[in-house]
């Protein structure tokens, strides 16, 4: 059990707030959208976010805890080339590390962008299979997680994929569900992951 946490809160996020610049930091444009983040000092964000992250998803009992809905973009437009092209968003990521045969319902989008392709990937995964979540944080693309309210019927393939991350995120909350994600890099002395959400739904984190 995690016990030397820092909490910090935002009741707006599109409001000056002491954890992050959601707009400019991480183009997360959401309303009437409140946050919650968790600080775990003395472990980087790839060796501390699959364990931090789980123990808050442990504190939402009204929430399916046994899987995470996953949204990934490649932070990068990648090559409008034949590898690209045949590997797709998790061909390539499996490439770096991660074990996409763990993940269910995998989809694979690409969009036109700057003269590359923009990849997308979507997914499920089983909260209780181990290192898959680190795996995905440490692929160093922009890596988001949904939980889904127990009085949902929220399934990845209820939501629209030809839109960009903030419309999926705007659907998720809209249904009751809460969004998960790290903050900072790699790299960082600490780990930091933030929850997204209605203030009612999100409030359980509100204490360690």
């Amino acid at each position: 059990m995690i016990t030397d946490v820092i909490v910090r809160h935002a009741t707006d996020i599109q409001e000056k707030n002491e954890i992050a610049n959601f707009s400019t930091r991480y183009n997360v444009f959401l309303k009437n959208t409140s946050a919650i983040s968790w600080e775990l000092l003395e472990f980087t964000r790839s060796k501390g976010a699959e364990v931090l992250l789980k123990e808050m998803v442990s504190k939402l009992m009204n929430f399916h805890l046994n899987s995470l809905l996953v949204f990934v973009e490649f932070s990068a437009p990648q090559p409008k080339n034949a590898v690209v092209k045949h590997k797709k968003t998790w061909g390539l990521l499996e490439e770096r590390g991660v074990n996409s045969t763990m993940i269910k319902n995998k989809k694979n989008y690409s969009f036109d962008f700057e003269g590359g392709l923009k990849l997308i990937g979507f997914g499920e995964i089983d909260i209780q299979n181990n290192n898959v979540i680190e795996s995905l944080i440490k692929s160093n693309e922009d890596v988001f997680f949904a939980l889904a309210n127990k009085k949902s019927t929220l399934l990845q393939g209820d939501i629209d994929y030809d839109i960009n991350k903030s419309k999926w995120m705007e659907e998720i909350i809209e249904r009751d569900g809460i969004i998960f994600f790290p903050l900072g890099y790699n790299d960082d002395t600490s780990c930091e992951i933030v929850a997204l959400g209605k203030s009612k739904n999100i409030h359980p984190l509100s204490k360690k």
